[in-house]
């Protein structure tokens, strides 16, 4: 399909390779989104198969070229990330993170900063903040529910973001 898809984009067929695009998400969206019956709360969303059947796809279409990838591997998009010109960073200045936990996911709470138990990071923002050095609790997410607080100053009493998210400059920023 992804070889039909970029020959379309090639010859400026917009009307086949939008319906290509079309017929392909019709299929695999309901697949990809179903949710059980017995337990409709306990969703598991698998990241690496809609990277590589959604928005793969997408990504051969504006790039033209198929980024194939042997089983178990994942999808990359550095290649349209690099056409685009986008730099390739963790920092996103003065944003809350909101990074949605997966089923199992760790979960940090800092006991001297999180203004109650629900207040958590995710790993990557622990790491790069000051609660690392507090005393902190690690949890696991259940049902793969939940979003990182970074950067939610209702969340937190101090040291509300961490070095990601923060809105005060830091070395690097002039690149951004």
């Amino acid at each position: 399909m992804i070889d039909k898809l970029i020959q379309a984009v090639r010859d400026e067929s917009w009307p086949e390779a939008t319906q290509l695009l079309y017929n392909h998400w019709s299929e695999k969206c309901p697949k990809l989104y179903t949710t059980p019956d017995d337990e409709p709360w306990d969703n598991k969303v698998d990241e690496d198969s809609i990277n590589k059947e959604l928005l793969a796809p997408l990504a051969a279409m504006y790039i033209l070229d198929n980024q194939e990838t042997s089983k178990g591997e994942a999808v990359s998009l550095k290649p349209l990330t690099e056409k685009v010109g986008i730099k390739e960073t963790l920092r996103k200045p003065g944003q809350l993170c909101g990074r949605m936990f997966r089923h199992g996911d760790p979960t940090y709470t800092c006991k001297e900063c999180a203004l109650d138990d629900t207040c958590v990071l995710c790993l990557e923002c622990f790491k790069q903040s000051p609660h690392a050095k507090h005393k902190y609790k690690v949890m696991h997410s259940s049902y793969g529910t939940g979003y990182c607080d970074c950067g939610d100053v209702q969340a937190w009493s101090k040291d509300y973001a961490c070095k990601l998210h923060t809105a005060e400059p830091q070395p690097g920023d002039e690149e951004l």
